[in-house]
């Protein structure tokens, strides 16, 4: 793979992850995506920060209010489970990285999680809808 704007996005998406779990392991891919791309240990997750309710807001752009996803079952988070609104449970990272992402570094705006959406959008230079809640970062850009 090869950065070029044509090359298109890939989501990867750790369930459960918490920013200060990946600041303590090795994980040099990720380690290596940070590097060079736009990051954020601090983006704030939905309530309730459970799977489905979170990835439904992640592809939707929008809050579990809107687009009614509530609950689940499946794991992560803190101990051996997650989906309160703990800021355990809430805290997640982000990073964005690509030969669209123009300012990589720290970033310094608030990322929600529905943000992920209108930002992958903007990435792969794709309208945004206006149903959205979520913004694309515009610091990386």
């Amino acid at each position: 793979m090869h950065d070029s704007p044509g090359c298109g996005a890939i989501l990867v998406v750790i369930d459960g992850c918490r920013p200060d779990g990946i600041q303590q392991a090795a994980t040099p891919n990720i380690d290596a995506l940070v590097a060079r791309g736009a990051y954020t240990f601090a983006a704030q997750s939905v309530v309730p920060s459970a799977t489905l309710p979170c990835h439904t807001s992640m592809f939707r752009g929008v809050t579990p209010e809107r687009h009614g996803i509530t609950t689940n079952t499946d794991h992560g988070g803190h101990g051996k489970t997650h989906g309160t609104g703990m800021p355990e449970d809430l805290t997640i990272p982000w990073i964005a990285a690509g030969a669209n992402i123009g300012h990589p570094g720290e970033i310094r705006e608030p990322v929600r999680i529905f943000d992920t959406a209108p930002t992958l959008a903007r990435v792969l230079e794709l309208p945004l809808s206006e149903d959205w809640e979520g913004q694309p970062i515009s610091q990386i850009f």
